[in-house]
């Protein structure tokens, strides 16, 4: 009689999420997107999300401190989640470029979340 092992499916890779900082940038707004979707483990050491905060520049002033982003906005590209943070001035016109991010990533079917007055910006798109 042969023996067979039913091995167990491989985990799914985590689902991309896109953060992205814009002028303005609420810092309460983008550190909740980054812990709420950075802390969330299928079981410890598999995560449920691959995070990543990106923006149209490279680094932010909040009138408080300087944020420095590490990815430009082609991490939208691969996001399967792009969540908008809320901004201090919902009435800041977005540039172009920042405006077409939201819009292709619907059009590919990801999801689009904003926190507060992030929903301006998703809006303007």
């Amino acid at each position: 009689m042969t023996e067979c092992t039913v091995m167990p499916p491989s985990p799914a890779p985590p689902h991309a999420v896109a953060v992205l900082v814009l002028p303005g940038v609420v810092p309460f707004d983008l550190t909740l997107a980054c812990e709420v979707f950075g802390r969330a483990e299928h079981a410890p050491g598999r995560p449920c999300y691959a995070v990543t905060v990106c923006g149209e520049q490279a680094t932010f002033d909040t009138g408080r401190f300087t944020l420095g982003v590490k990815h430009g906005l082609a991490a939208t590209k691969r996001a399967q989640t792009l969540v908008v943070p809320g901004t201090e001035d919902p009435d800041t016109p977005i540039s172009p470029a920042v405006r077409r991010a939201p819009v292709a990533a619907a059009a590919r079917g990801a999801r689009i979340a904003s926190i507060c007055t992030g929903a301006f910006a998703v809006a303007q798109a």
